[in-house]
Protein backbone atom coordinates (compact mmCIF):
# COMPACT_ATOMS: atom_id res chain seq x y z
CA UNK A 1 0.00 0.00 0.00
CA UNK A 2 1.03 3.26 -0.75
CA UNK A 3 1.60 6.27 1.64
CA UNK A 4 1.62 10.04 1.40
CA UNK A 5 5.90 9.32 1.33
CA UNK A 6 5.25 7.55 -1.82
CA UNK A 7 6.83 9.75 -4.98
CA UNK A 8 3.25 10.41 -6.38
CA UNK A 9 2.39 12.33 -3.16
CA UNK A 10 0.10 10.13 -1.99
CA UNK A 11 -1.93 10.03 -4.43
CA UNK A 12 -2.39 5.95 -4.49
CA UNK A 13 -3.61 6.05 -0.98
CA UNK A 14 -7.56 6.50 -1.70
CA UNK A 15 -6.63 4.18 -4.49
CA UNK A 16 -5.62 1.02 -2.03
CA UNK A 17 -7.63 1.78 0.66
CA UNK A 18 -10.55 1.90 -1.92
CA UNK A 19 -9.34 -1.88 -2.96
CA UNK A 20 -9.17 -2.95 0.24
CA UNK A 21 -13.14 -1.65 1.28
CA UNK A 22 -13.95 -3.39 -1.83
CA UNK A 23 -12.41 -6.55 -1.09
CA UNK A 24 -13.95 -6.42 2.56
CA UNK A 25 -17.13 -6.14 0.99
CA UNK A 26 -17.07 -8.75 -1.33
CA UNK A 27 -15.58 -11.18 1.19
CA UNK A 28 -18.20 -10.44 3.36
CA UNK A 29 -20.93 -10.86 -0.05
CA UNK A 30 -19.43 -13.81 -0.46
CA UNK A 31 -19.50 -15.49 2.73
CA UNK A 32 -22.89 -14.98 2.95
CA UNK A 33 -23.66 -16.24 -0.34
CA UNK A 34 -21.04 -19.17 0.43
CA UNK A 35 -22.95 -19.80 3.73
CA UNK A 36 -26.57 -19.82 2.04
CA UNK A 37 -25.37 -22.59 -0.65
CA UNK A 38 -23.59 -24.97 2.27
CA UNK A 39 -26.72 -25.36 4.31
CA UNK A 40 -29.18 -25.64 1.44
CA UNK A 41 -26.26 -28.06 -0.32
CA UNK A 42 -25.88 -29.97 2.86
CA UNK A 43 -30.01 -30.22 3.58
CA UNK A 44 -31.09 -31.14 0.01
CA UNK A 45 -27.81 -34.24 -0.47
CA UNK A 46 -28.59 -35.17 3.27
CA UNK A 47 -32.36 -35.88 2.36
CA UNK A 48 -31.70 -37.48 -0.57
CA UNK A 49 -28.96 -39.67 1.63
CA UNK A 50 -31.35 -40.70 4.28
CA UNK A 51 -34.41 -41.39 1.12
CA UNK A 52 -31.07 -43.85 -0.12
CA UNK A 53 -30.16 -44.97 3.31
CA UNK A 54 -33.99 -46.29 3.84
CA UNK A 55 -34.24 -47.49 0.50
CA UNK A 56 -31.47 -49.91 0.63
CA UNK A 57 -32.69 -50.97 4.45
CA UNK A 58 -35.86 -51.82 2.87
CA UNK A 59 -33.45 -53.83 0.34
CA UNK A 60 -31.44 -55.71 2.81
CA UNK A 61 -34.54 -56.61 4.80
CA UNK A 62 -36.34 -58.12 2.25
CA UNK A 63 -33.26 -60.13 1.17
CA UNK A 64 -33.12 -61.11 4.64
CA UNK A 65 -36.30 -62.26 4.72
CA UNK A 66 -35.53 -64.44 1.62
CA UNK A 67 -37.89 -62.50 -0.88
CA UNK A 68 -37.60 -64.56 -4.37
CA UNK A 69 -37.61 -61.19 -6.20
CA UNK A 70 -34.77 -61.78 -9.14
CA UNK A 71 -34.22 -58.09 -9.54
CA UNK A 72 -33.52 -57.76 -5.49
CA UNK A 73 -29.59 -57.63 -5.66
CA UNK A 74 -29.17 -55.87 -8.63
CA UNK A 75 -31.46 -53.32 -6.49
CA UNK A 76 -29.32 -53.27 -3.94
CA UNK A 77 -26.12 -52.76 -5.48
CA UNK A 78 -27.43 -49.76 -7.38
CA UNK A 79 -29.18 -48.31 -4.46
CA UNK A 80 -24.95 -48.43 -2.69
CA UNK A 81 -23.96 -47.18 -6.25
CA UNK A 82 -26.47 -43.87 -5.66
CA UNK A 83 -25.40 -43.78 -1.59
CA UNK A 84 -21.70 -44.10 -3.02
CA UNK A 85 -22.23 -41.25 -5.62
CA UNK A 86 -24.93 -38.88 -3.40
CA UNK A 87 -21.75 -38.74 -0.39
CA UNK A 88 -19.33 -37.96 -3.28
CA UNK A 89 -21.31 -35.12 -4.35
CA UNK A 90 -21.39 -33.63 -0.78
CA UNK A 91 -17.79 -34.02 -0.04
CA UNK A 92 -16.88 -32.62 -3.96
CA UNK A 93 -19.35 -29.51 -3.19
CA UNK A 94 -17.52 -29.14 0.53
CA UNK A 95 -14.20 -28.75 -1.37
CA UNK A 96 -15.69 -26.91 -4.27
CA UNK A 97 -17.42 -24.24 -1.51
CA UNK A 98 -14.00 -23.88 0.87
CA UNK A 99 -12.45 -22.59 -2.63
CA UNK A 100 -15.14 -20.03 -3.68
CA UNK A 101 -14.66 -19.06 -0.12
CA UNK A 102 -11.63 -17.37 -0.51
CA UNK A 103 -11.03 -14.26 -2.29
CA UNK A 104 -7.98 -12.10 -3.25
CA UNK A 105 -7.05 -9.15 -5.61
CA UNK A 106 -4.65 -9.35 -7.82
CA UNK A 107 -2.77 -8.58 -11.14
CA UNK A 108 -3.96 -5.18 -10.76
CA UNK A 109 -2.35 -3.41 -13.76
CA UNK A 110 -3.40 0.49 -13.65
CA UNK A 111 -3.91 1.05 -17.24
CA UNK A 112 -5.01 4.91 -16.42
CA UNK A 113 -7.90 6.77 -14.77
CA UNK A 114 -10.15 9.54 -15.18
CA UNK A 115 -12.38 11.92 -13.69
CA UNK A 116 -15.36 14.19 -14.97
CA UNK A 117 -16.01 16.46 -12.53
CA UNK A 118 -18.80 19.29 -13.35
CA UNK A 119 -16.10 22.61 -13.74
CA UNK A 120 -16.66 24.53 -10.07
CA UNK A 121 -15.48 21.46 -8.43
CA UNK A 122 -12.20 21.22 -9.45
CA UNK A 123 -11.14 24.27 -7.19
CA UNK A 124 -12.37 22.52 -4.16
CA UNK A 125 -9.56 21.19 -1.74
CA UNK A 126 -10.31 17.80 -1.26
CA UNK A 127 -9.16 17.53 -5.34
CA UNK A 128 -6.08 19.66 -5.21
CA UNK A 129 -3.73 16.61 -5.51
CA UNK A 130 -5.05 16.04 -8.91
CA UNK A 131 -2.70 16.72 -11.53
CA UNK A 132 -4.43 18.00 -14.87
CA UNK A 133 -3.84 16.00 -18.03
CA UNK A 134 -5.36 16.89 -21.25
CA UNK A 135 -5.15 13.77 -22.70
CA UNK A 136 -6.48 12.10 -19.91
CA UNK A 137 -9.49 14.66 -19.72
CA UNK A 138 -10.21 14.32 -23.32
CA UNK A 139 -10.26 10.76 -23.20
CA UNK A 140 -12.55 10.94 -19.79
CA UNK A 141 -15.07 13.38 -22.15
CA UNK A 142 -14.87 11.39 -24.92
CA UNK A 143 -15.79 7.99 -23.22
CA UNK A 144 -18.48 10.10 -21.59
CA UNK A 145 -19.76 11.21 -24.92
CA UNK A 146 -19.48 7.99 -26.55
CA UNK A 147 -21.72 6.53 -23.39
CA UNK A 148 -24.83 9.00 -23.77
CA UNK A 149 -24.57 9.11 -27.32
CA UNK A 150 -25.22 5.24 -27.11
CA UNK A 151 -27.75 5.65 -24.62
CA UNK A 152 -29.16 2.83 -22.25
CA UNK A 153 -25.53 0.64 -23.01
CA UNK A 154 -25.15 0.82 -26.49
CA UNK A 155 -28.68 0.05 -27.73
CA UNK A 156 -31.23 2.54 -29.37
CA UNK A 157 -33.58 4.02 -27.00
CA UNK A 158 -37.33 2.55 -27.41
CA UNK A 159 -35.97 -1.04 -27.79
Amino acid sequence: MLDASHPRGGEDVPYASGLTDFLHEVSEEREHQVATIARHLFLSLDELNMRENLRLMDLTDRQAQGDPDPMLPANIRSSAIRLEDLNHRLTTRQIELQKERSLTLGDIVHCGRAWVLPYPDRDRPEYSGMRRDDDVERTAVDAVIRHEEGGLCGRERGT
